[in-house]
């Protein structure tokens, strides 16, 4: 694994982690009714950034990747 995929792959799970833990803490936390709106938009800009994560890592990324990685492999060969 190329240290720039360990890297996404670490922000990827990270992201994963922190909307997971909102949900948690909306589900069983008391937010105080000041902080409720700014806890709900945090939830919605991290649901937009995992959703980004899951095109990278299933969608066009990916297979952009892939054939990018099959050019230069066959260009490589003599």
């Amino acid at each position: 694994m190329k240290v720039q995929d360990a890297i996404a792959l670490i922000v990827a799970v990270g992201i994963l982690g922190v909307l997971l833990f909102l949900v948690w803490a909306l589900t069983y936390v008391a937010i105080p009714e000041a902080n409720s709106n700014a806890v709900t938009v945090l939830l919605g800009a991290v649901s937009a950034n995992v959703g980004a994560v899951v095109n990278y890592y299933f969608g066009s990324s990916a297979t952009s990747k892939a054939k990018d990685d099959t050019i230069r492999e066959m260009s490589a060969k003599p």
